[in-house]
């Protein structure tokens, strides 16, 4: 999945919750810390087999090629 427009990560989050691969792009670098911090709480409490993986990049997402 891609989320151009993460902004706090509720897709991003969502996406590895139900065991999908997401990567999300932040344009705002305290979206991005807070992002990161809600995808480490979520992966310390989640069995490892039951989740998805997740990356947010800061970035303009207009630069995506």
């Amino acid at each position: 999945m891609l989320d151009p427009m993460a902004g706090i990560g509720s897709t991003l989050l969502e996406a590895v919750n139900m065991n999908r691969n997401c990567i999300a792009v932040e344009f705002e670098n305290k979206f991005v810390e807070w992002t990161n911090e809600s995808l480490r709480l979520l992966n310390r409490n989640m069995a490892i087999d039951r989740r998805g993986s997740g990356i947010v990049i800061q970035g303009d997402s207009r630069d995506l090629t």
